[in-house]
């Protein structure tokens, strides 16, 4: 019995996995992102550690893979 269910779950893995291969048909020619947050500054200008006025910060990025 558990080397017939063992069997299943093999054939079932193997049939997944080729037909994952099918959806990589097409090539990536890289990725974009957006990035938000909040940034502070703590150094020679501001030698107070206090959270007091904290700036909103954004980012675009584009990455291209090489070739």
């Amino acid at each position: 019995m558990p080397r017939k269910i063992l069997m299943i779950v093999l054939i079932t893995a193997i049939s997944l996995s080729s037909k994952a291969q099918l959806y990589n048909s097409y090539k990536r020619l890289g990725e974009v992102g957006l990035g938000f947050g909040v940034g502070h500054y703590f150094g020679d200008l501001n030698p107070n550690a206090a959270l007091n006025r904290p700036k909103i910060s954004a980012g675009i990025f584009f990455y291209k893979k090489l070739q």
